[in-house]
């Protein structure tokens, strides 16, 4: 018999199912990994980088909040803990939704001036606001919010938040709609964790598609799939038929200059 936190594993079959949840969850949050990634997806890369996933954000928390915690879990109070949760969440979707929407269809300068020029009208409106007020200092502070990159260590540090919150929950005792709440949180923050963790490592390559009837469309690729390619130029988002395309340009930067690789993504066969 082994005990892993307060679950006992005691039986081939006991063995089996921890392992079944374990891929199936490893599964889940690879395929959301993957979705960021441009190239056709696989069940080896799925269950790779699922399974790092779930051992860095999914396991490890828990790990270490019951290392600090050990059997007495600090816990706070039931509305703080699921209020805190409601702004951790409602966070990491609103950066998964400009990543998503904006950011990958390059207007995140545009929609950064945009709000800067709105928000300095009402401040110029508030003399105490207009006073202390730096346009660079917002700038700086709207992008940070919203359009950075969040660390790996900033990652960890959300998904540890939320596992102590759901804890929190859990240990007082709460009505199954409030513990239900707190695991919806929770499930909703990973997986925007997971988008935003596989958006850190991602590179979208620039290409030019030729098509068959000799035009030629440049942009960043961001999707090569069965039937489908997605490339996102001059502010428009190109789905095209793969069936329609003759082949496509990348451009890989080497120690010399800028060269032109041809053939190296698609090429009709």
């Amino acid at each position: 018999m082994i005990q892993f936190l307060p679950i006992q594993v005691q039986s081939t079959f006991d063995w089996s199912l921890v392992f079944a949840i374990v891929a199936g969850i490893a599964f889940f949050f690879g395929k959301l990994i993957n979705e960021v990634s441009p190239y056709k997806e696989n069940k080896y890369s799925i269950y790779v980088s699922g399974a790092i996933f779930v051992v860095l954000f999914v396991i490890f928390p828990p790990l270490v909040l019951y290392t600090i915690f050990e059997s007495k879990l600090i816990t706070l109070p039931l509305w703080w803990a699921i209020g805190i949760q409601f702004i951790v969440t409602w966070y990491l979707g609103k950066r998964l939704n400009v990543f998503l929407k904006i950011q990958r269809m390059k207007l995140d300068n545009v929609t950064s001036d945009l709000v800067i020029k709105k928000t300095q009208l009402i401040i110029n409106k508030n003399k105490l606001l207009k006073k202390y007020n730096s346009a660079e200092q917002s700038k700086w502070a709207f992008e940070i919010f919203y359009f950075k990159k969040i660390s790996h260590w900033l990652l960890f540090l959300f998904a540890l938040i939320n596992y102590w919150l759901t804890s929190s929950v859990i240990v007082i005792g709460a009505k199954p709609i409030y513990l239900f709440l707190s695991l919806l949180f929770l499930l909703i923050s990973i997986s925007c964790l997971a988008v935003l963790y596989a958006w850190n490592d991602t590179k979208y390559p620039q290409v030019t598609v030729h098509m068959d009837d000799g035009e030629k469309l440049k942009g960043e690729l961001t999707k090569i799939d069965e039937g489908f390619i997605n490339i996102i130029g001059n502010n428009k988002v190109y789905n095209i038929i793969d069936r329609k395309v003759k082949y496509i340009e990348v451009e890989i930067l080497t120690k010399e200059s800028k060269k032109t690789i041809v053939d190296t993504i698609f090429k009709k066969k």
